[in-house]
Formats: C-alpha cells, structure tokens, sequence
C-alpha cells in the first residue's frame, strides 16, 4: 500500500514540476522509511526497493518530459526487460535521498536508463534498466516515439555499459552480433 501511495505523489509532484527539456536528467528526493527496510531490525533499505524506487523515478521523469499523457494516448506502457543494480553504500532508515534518472541509449527495440541513488552528494547504488513500450500491436520502436515528441532527436553514442550489457545477453541467451 506504502508504493501505491508514493505513486500517488510521485505524480502529483511531478506534474506540478516545470516541465524539463526533453533527455535532461531529472532527480527526484525520497525517504527511506522502516517499510523500505529489512526486518527484523528495520535498520537497511532492502535490495528490492530500489527497483521499486527505480520505478518511481522513471514515472517521474516522463511526466516531467511530458511523455506520460502521450504514452497514455497511444495505449502504450513501460515494462522492464532487464535491470542491473550496483550497490555501493547502504541506504539507512531515515535517510534522505535522491535518484538521479538519464536516459544512455535507446535504438529500435530497447530504452536504456541509468538511475544513481545518491545521499548528501554520495554514490550510494547504480542501477541501468533495460526497457520497452509495449503497446497493442507489441513492442513499439522508441526511435518512432520520441522522434514524434523530441523532434527527430538522434540517439545518443551507445555507452560501454549499453555495449557490455549486449555482449552479456548475448553470451546468456547463446546469441552472437
């Protein structure tokens, strides 16, 4: 129920920001609270619940592109296909944070997206998420998208991490490129 509610003002807050220009990064400040943490001891945010935070962040982010009411009107959603996650530093109860959300990559298939949580200007955690826009007809192609909302904007060089992260795929799915 803790999630469904920070939904909520994700949302709320996020369409009361000025709108950001399209790929810029976006951050957004949250809480750890002692549901986010283990228990017995309700001392660490859980491994878990920085997905759930990675979320929340990416649902900030295209709200504040302006991105949210058109994926809504083209009936597509954001799913994940794959994530990663570096944890460096705990984040503990209480604690105060930010997830800072760009944009790496994108080409006909995939979105990539880095997300760095950080505490009083500390790297605490690294997470990059593979993702789609899956639509009624399936996979819409992210170049067609955000062409039609960035303006023909080109993609970025892939990154090493995107580049690494295709090199693994491959290797576990026994593709070859």
């Amino acid at each position: 129920m803790a999630l469904h509610f920070r939904l909520l003002i994700t949302l709320f807050f996020a369409l009361l920001k000025p709108r950001r220009k399209k790929l810029e990064e976006t951050e957004i400040a949250f809480r750890v609270l002692p549901t986010d943490c283990h228990l017995p001891y309700f001392r660490l945010m859980c491994a878990g619940r920085y997905f759930d935070f990675m979320d929340l962040a990416r649902v900030d982010q295209v709200t504040q592109w302006g991105l949210l009411r058109t994926l809504y009107l083209e009936g597509l959603s954001m799913v994940v296909a794959g994530q990663y996650l570096k944890y460096l530093r705990p984040l503990k109860v209480f604690q105060r944070f930010n997830v800072k959300t760009r944009i790496l990559f994108w080409d006909d298939r995939f979105v990539y997206i880095e997300h760095r949580f950080e505490q009083a200007g500390v790297l605490k955690t690294v997470g990059i998420v593979q993702g789609c826009l899956l639509g009624r007809k399936g996979i819409a192609n992210p170049r067609e998208i955000l062409s039609r909302h960035l303006e023909e904007v080109p993609p970025p060089p892939m990154p090493p991490e995107v580049r690494d992260w295709h090199q693994l795929t491959d290797r576990a799915s026994g593709k070859r490129r």
